[in-house]
């Protein structure tokens, strides 16, 4: 029955599938490990036969800025 796991305090924005489990890490809201990833918010969208995620970073000028990534369920 699981289609996702939802997790962050690693301070990655970053999606990886394990045995048709998509892994969705989450950033960090306020303070960053490593210069590349941003700090900001995500918003998820779940459905019947997926999920939609956009990332909202502080930094405006960020290359991931309003990033979108769509995720199909198993």
């Amino acid at each position: 029955q699981v289609k996702a796991l939802i997790f962050g305090h690693t301070h990655r924005w970053e999606f990886r599938e394990k045995d048709g489990i998509h892994l969705v890490n989450l950033p960090a809201v306020a303070y960053s490990f490593a210069k590349e990833q941003p700090t900001g918010w995500t918003n998820c969208v779940l459905g019947e036969k997926g999920a939609a995620f956009q990332l909202n970073t502080h930094d405006k000028a960020h290359p991931w800025h309003k990033q979108k990534k769509e995720l199909a369920w198993r």
